[in-house]
């Protein structure tokens, strides 16, 4: 719970795009090789790393992305809309 204002903070920080792959990694355990870009930029930022595997950068800030939002929120909001290929799971969302 102390570390949920910085994690929010991060998630708020996030494009769309970005929050995307964040869901994806967590998900699907990969991000999809036309996301580099997105990628590098959240490598960038502190938010993933390579351990050797791309993962988010600890173990809880993945659980507070897996429990943050419902992916079909998020790609209403980006303009690459469906790209990813994300699955979508029954729990509720949060506003952005």
């Amino acid at each position: 719970d102390k570390v949920r204002p910085l994690y929010e903070l991060w998630w708020r920080q996030c494009s769309a795009e970005e929050k995307l792959v964040l869901i994806q990694l967590v998900e699907e355990g990969f991000a999809n090789p036309k996301q580099g870009e997105i990628v590098r930029r959240l490598l960038s930022k502190g938010r993933l790393r390579r351990d050797p595997v791309l993962r988010p950068v600890n173990h809880s800030f993945a659980v507070f992305v897996d429990s943050i939002v419902e992916p079909a929120d998020l790609e209403r909001e980006t303009p690459h809309r469906g790209r990813l290929g994300i699955k979508t799971r029954d729990r509720p969302g949060i506003e952005m």
